[in-house]
């Protein structure tokens, strides 16, 4: 993990689960689990079920169960939406 921190949202259809600064944060989509850091490549993907581990300075900080959504990386944020989630 590089140390650069770049601003991650997650949400539901019922409220913000998540709005904060992140170094890394790992995410299950239908191809297997990608891990997302500060500068990746554009992208947009399906979240499948499965568990999004949020990371701050080489910490865990948060970490949730997912059933499905959809997650949108830019460079210096990522966007979750989910249709349900609980820590």
């Amino acid at each position: 993990m590089d140390g650069q921190l770049f601003d991650l949202e997650i949400i539901s259809r019922q409220k913000a689960l998540f709005a904060g600064k992140c170094d890394f944060v790992v995410v299950p989509t239908t191809t297997g689990e990608i891990g997302i850091l500060c500068g990746h490549v554009p992208l947009i993907s399906i979240i499948s079920k499965g568990r999004i581990r949020i990371y701050k300075n080489n910490s865990p900080i948060k970490e949730m169960e997912v059933d499905s959504g959809f997650i949108e990386v830019r460079r210096k944020c990522v966007n979750i939406l989910i249709s349900s989630g609980k820590s």
